[in-house]
């Protein structure tokens, strides 16, 4: 299935511009034909949104899969991702690269219940906040 960057409707988030170069980049979610299980992949594109390419790399966790993927520029030409999963904690991945090449992704420290999570540097500190559920019950999540 091709996924069109310039359709809101397939994307999870606004553009993200990269503060240390012209890149675009554009996470997405897709699930796997015939499952409920989903994955994330990046798309990037070089020329103020003209065109747009898929990075290589799928980015995918256990039970139902990796969602609402948010991405910020932490100013050094590397990207943090956090993704939003069914295990029980904020998972993360990083690109060194500009967002051509991914970490694999990691859990936190930050407890999740599966909700979704957002992550934004503040303007005038340069600090990253992070907004999402610390709590965590095991025995009250919906499994698949």
């Amino acid at each position: 299935m091709a996924v069109n960057p310039n359709d809101p409707k397939h994307m999870n988030r606004l553009h993200n511009a990269m503060a240390s170069s012209r890149r675009k980049l554009e996470p997405f979610r897709r699930r796997h034909k015939e499952s409920i299980e989903q994955y994330v992949g990046v798309y990037y594109s070089d020329d103020g949104g003209a065109g747009w390419n898929a990075v290589e790399t799928d980015i995918d966790v256990p039970k139902r899969g990796a969602i609402e993927p948010g991405l910020v520029d932490l100013g050094d030409g590397s990207v943090l991702m956090h993704l939003r999963t069914q295990l029980g904690r904020v998972y993360e991945c990083r690109s060194q690269d500009g967002g051509l090449s991914w970490t694999d992704p990691a859990p936190t420290s930050l407890l999740n219940p599966e909700s979704p999570v957002a992550t934004a540097r503040i303007p005038a500190t340069g600090d990253l906040l992070v907004v999402f559920n610390n709590k965590y019950d095991p025995e009250g999540c919906l499994l698949y």
